[in-house]
């Protein structure tokens, strides 16, 4: 995989990105911390682990390593709805950063990760894909316990501007 072709499945990435945090604004405040689930994570802590993945991941193309960053250290100091939105785009714009930085050499070079396996720095990209699809759905099952509708899937035009979709240039 190129550049050219990672910042389109990276765009993609930041709009999903962008109906995460409307699952995370939509889950009442006072239930941001409650485990609705038995045996799954809070909203607020399956929110700080995608957010704080994604970023690693993105990060990792760089550094060759994707860290194991302990959630635990970040619940400490993010606690309600407001500050956990805000972390959530610090992590995106980080992301972002790093993703745009990245060069083709670092696509294809292999990433140690924490699980004993290295990857392609491309496919690094596709967890942090996977990851946030696969945690949105969990937040989707908490904002319907709450008896709330979450976002549809797919409208990004609903997204905060700067994970809306971007305008495209007619030929």
């Amino acid at each position: 995989m190129n550049k050219q072709a990672a910042l389109g499945l990276w765009d993609m990435q930041r709009q999903r990105h962008g109906i995460t945090i409307r699952a995370v604004e939509a889950i009442p405040a006072e239930r941001l911390t409650s485990t609705l689930v038995p045996g799954m994570r809070s909203p607020l802590e399956i929110a700080i682990h995608l957010s704080t993945l994604t970023k690693a991941c993105a990060e990792s193309l760089a550094t060759g390593e994707l860290p194991y960053e302990a959630d635990a250290e970040v619940l400490k100091s993010v606690t309600n709805r407001d500050q956990l939105v805000t972390y959530m785009k610090e992590c995106w714009a980080a992301s972002q950063q790093a993703v745009d930085a990245c060069t083709d050499a670092q696509l294809m070079s292999l990433v140690k990760t924490p699980w004993g396996s290295s990857f392609p720095g491309f496919v690094m990209l596709s967890i942090a894909c996977d990851e946030v699809l696969h945690h949105r759905g969990q937040l989707y099952t908490f904002v319907r316990l709450c008896g709330i509708e979450p976002p549809m899937v797919w409208d990004f035009e609903h997204n905060a501007p700067e994970f809306q979709p971007k305008v495209h240039a007619q030929g």
